[in-house]
């Protein structure tokens, strides 16, 4: 097959889980078909860019095109769509010269398929004629912002409130629609497929596709672990990851060290904002900001937790932990998409005695430790590697692209 893959942020550096997607993607069918791809670039591209992202992929690709997103530019889009119908995260990426460059691609490539990552880009190939399409929504973004609104009417912030119901209510229309005008749309939980037919999608043309997690070569030695030390990685200018990490650190932590006077709390991912920080007067409490060797940093906790409150999809975080065999306690959230077994693969709790009581638990319990990261551990090598996924796409795009789906 041809493959055009149009994506909002170009997969490299593997920062964030939309990039670590679509380089996966690359990665498994560019060693059967001809993939092109079509990106935005946050950083421009100029001769850095080629040099330190561009030939990551290069290996991947017939050919790329990257169209610059300018930042300076998103303010005005945004406040246009309180005046539009469509979602602030489609202004936010709408720009002439990615339609231009999607027709110049289209006339080029003779594609069996377009797979179009994210809905925010599906204003670009919604309207493609005669042309087989995906559409990888991933998560129910309305479902999100629902959650989002709901935890801001909780804390008494009556604008964010109303800005998050506007955009969920938006939300839920475009999603809805875009799964009546491609041949497939993927999401990745059956949550959030729950979520979009209850709000008028067509559930004929969704498909359920989760990530994957990258398994690792090594882990730290047993000698090597930090004496009563909880992890929670991830993106910290995210919302959800914010108030998940300020929720464990002052409503969850406290109980903890009640009975664990020494635990320590790591706060690990990039471009941590001030209120979470500040965290560390803590002197638990350690905020590392970005680390060059994520695996090496968590490989060295005893226990990893994922207190989410907010969001959709699936938490790659809690896959990378059992990946390196720790232990996980997560909220029913936090393992939505990922549907482990309580008990047996993770441990799940939803208010802060509980979740506070399972962590000193497993703190304390050397054997439960051990028992509950090999079975998280077989968990995902079983159901989770990015292979065991894409060869079951391949297989649904094979079908599309023969128009037999």
């Amino acid at each position: 097959m041809r493959i055009l893959v149009v994506s909002p942020r170009f997969p490299w550096p593997l920062d964030k889980a939309d990039s670590m997607t679509v380089y996966h993607f690359l990665e498994f069918f560019s060693q059967r078909h001809e993939i092109d791809l079509l990106a935005f670039g946050e950083h421009g591209f100029g001769h850095a860019f080629k040099r330190e992202y561009v030939s990551h992929v290069r290996s991947f690709c017939r050919r790329i095109e990257v169209v610059p997103l300018r930042k300076a530019a998103t303010c005005i889009q945004c406040t246009r769509s309180l005046l539009s119908s469509d979602p602030l995260q489609v202004w936010y990426y709408r720009r002439k010269a990615m339609h231009e460059a999607l027709h110049r691609m289209i006339e080029f490539g003779d594609y069996d398929l377009v797979y179009t990552h994210l809905l925010r880009m599906a204003q670009y190939t919604r309207h493609l004629e005669n042309q087989r399409k995906v559409l990888a929504m991933q998560i129910s973004l309305a479902l999100e912002y629902r959650r989002l609104a709901e935890q801001q009417e909780n804390i008494r912030n009556p604008l964010k409130c109303w800005l998050y119901r506007l955009e969920a209510k938006k939300l839920r229309t475009y999603e809805a629609s875009a799964t009546r005008l491609f041949d497939r749309t993927l999401v990745i939980g059956e949550t959030d497929r729950s979520e979009i037919v209850a709000n008028g999608g067509a559930g004929s043309s969704l498909y359920l596709n989760p990530h994957g997690v990258d398994l690792p070569s090594g882990e730290a030695q047993a000698n090597d672990r930090i004496p009563d030390s909880i992890v929670f990685a991830g993106n910290m200018s995210n919302d959800p990851n914010i108030d998940a990490a300020t929720w464990f650190s002052r409503s969850i932590l406290p109980r903890i060290g009640q009975r664990i006077p020494n635990v320590r709390f790591f706060i690990l991912g990039s471009s941590p904002p001030k209120r979470v920080r500040k965290l560390q007067s803590d002197s638990r409490i350690v905020v590392t900001g970005y680390v060059e060797n994520l695996d090496a940093w968590i490989s060295r906790c005893l226990v990893a937790v994922d207190p989410m409150r907010i969001g959709a999809g699936l938490q790659n975080k809690i896959l990378e932990a059992m990946a390196l065999k720790l232990p996980v306690v997560a909220t029913s959230v936090a393992n939505e998409g990922i549907c482990a077994k309580h008990g047996d693969e993770i441990l799940i709790a939803d208010d802060e005695e509980e979740f506070a009581d399972r962590v000193v638990a497993l703190l304390q319990d050397q054997s439960l430790r051990d028992s509950l990261a090999r079975a998280g551990h077989r968990m995902v090598h079983e159901r989770f590697t990015w292979e065991h996924h894409y060869a079951d796409l391949e297989a649904e795009f094979l079908r599309i692209a023969a128009g037999t789906a």
